[in-house]
């Protein structure tokens, strides 16, 4: 089965552990980069993110838009 994520502030992320997401809350531009990538490399199959997260990783999201897994 493929593993899902969301990336963004707490209060949005932490909800959605109960159904078997990966929450991942985080804080600042940089700690949304450095997790994104890191669900990229964890091999998260679907990644969702907030507004904010996506202000700050446009150009790393559009590297793996069209990806096709598995790799």
């Amino acid at each position: 089965m493929s593993k899902i994520a969301f990336i963004g502030d707490r209060d949005s992320v932490l909800g959605l552990r109960a159904l078997g997401i990966a929450a991942l809350p985080v804080s600042t531009p940089d700690e949304a980069r450095a997790t994104f990538g890191e669900a990229v490399a964890a091999g998260h199959a679907v990644i969702f993110v907030t507004e904010d997260v996506y202000e700050a990783c446009a150009d790393q999201i559009a590297e793996h838009r069209d990806q096709a897994l598995p790799r």
